[in-house]
């Protein structure tokens, strides 16, 4: 079968949609289908399109204009195309809502990948009003794009319970992210100081300064706070910091795993709000493959559910909790129980199955 896959980022970029879309592409390719990548970036694996989507950093026109243009892009190459299954990763949300009529009006299959739910991420920033004319025909839009789809791939419970909210007559299933084995495991090197890391995209889903507060509160203890990555809340490493904060910028991919190796626990902070609340962000995965406990907020319960040693769920407004936990994992040395089926090996496999691949 020939597959034509879209995702803004792609390895050796380090984000998240990278890091995923190229595990379901690989699962493809390793059982001998066709795939053809388009990105941001020319690789052995991957084309570049003209047009790509800007960063968060960027605002919020300028974000949706390149959308756009990259959408009419993909909807050019997938119109003037002969493949037999069409993968589309969103966000980009706008992209991939003008890619997909493409595939509707050459009655083509495709899939959608659903990191983040849109509209939603708008609605909450503020950007639609949910229940205004442009709001609610959005909706309608992202509902029939989810219904005509062969399928709907998802990463958390949550989203997809939304997803079939919005359109019940969508095909939706959960594929959650997981870690990179290969990359991924424990080691006995540790830093000297005891050390709480957080590394990943400092977007405004985010929530920095809530680490940033819970590193203050214990700022005379002998524990080190790293931050590893770039984004919009990467402007706060500019001002005053506890003396215990380190700012390493952002590093290339293959690297992450010999930093939170040797860290002692991995934090994870989003704010508290329904697309915080929805997440499973790839790098609790990624510090459960190496075998540190994690410090997340928001409390959801769905983590804890997968791996019932070493997550601790807090609120963003329990700081002192925060900073007591770690002070006592510290204080105990412990870990995380590692569970071989939440590596991206075994995760990712299942696209095979949700496509009707053999």
């Amino acid at each position: 079968m020939r597959v034509f896959a879209y995702t803004p980022f792609y390895p050796p970029q380090s984000q998240a949609a990278a890091i995923r879309c190229y595990w379901l592409i690989r699962s493809l390719q390793d059982t001998k289908h066709e795939v053809r990548v388009y990105s941001s970036i020319n690789t052995s694996d991957s084309r570049s399109l003209i047009f790509n989507p800007t960063d968060n950093k960027q605002s919020f026109l300028k974000r949706l204009i390149f959308e756009v243009l990259a959408g009419c892009e993909l909807f050019l190459r997938i119109l003037f195309s002969q493949f037999d299954l069409y993968l589309l990763s969103s966000p980009p949300f706008i992209t991939i809502m003008i890619a997909h009529m493409a595939c509707v009006i050459r009655k083509k299959k495709y899939i959608i990948d659903v990191r983040d739910i849109y509209p939603d991420v708008y609605f909450a920033q503020g950007l639609i009003r949910e229940n205004s004319i442009l709001g609610r025909f959005v909706k309608r839009m992202t509902s029939s794009m989810y219904s005509g789809a062969h399928g709907v791939l998802s990463v958390t419970p949550g989203l997809v319970q939304k997803i079939k909210r919005l359109s019940p007559l969508a095909r939706v299933e959960l594929l959650i992210n997981g870690y990179d084995r290969e990359l991924f495991s424990p080691s006995k090197e540790k830093f000297t100081r005891f050390t709480v890391i957080f590394h990943g995209n400092m977007g405004k889903i985010q929530n920095i300064p809530v680490i940033l507060s819970v590193a203050k509160l214990i700022e005379e203890e002998d524990i080190d706070f790293i931050f590893i990555g770039e984004g919009p809340q990467a402007e706060l490493f500019k001002k005053d910091l506890p003396k215990n904060v380190k700012y390493l910028g952002s590093k290339n991919y293959s690297e992450i795993p010999s930093f939170i190796a040797k860290a002692h626990i991995g934090f994870s902070a989003r704010r508290d709000d329904d697309i915080g609340a929805d997440a499973f962000p790839v790098k609790v995965f990624e510090y459960i493959g190496v075998g540190i406990p994690v410090i997340m907020t928001p409390a959801n319960g769905v983590m804890i559910n997968m791996v019932q040693s070493g997550i601790y769920e807090f609120q963003n407004s329990q700081i002192e909790e925060m900073a007591k936990k770690i002070l006592e994992i510290k204080n105990t040395g412990e870990g995380v129980i590692l569970k071989d089926n939440l590596s991206r090996q075994d995760i990712s496999k299942k696209i095979l199955e949700f496509c009707d691949f053999n």
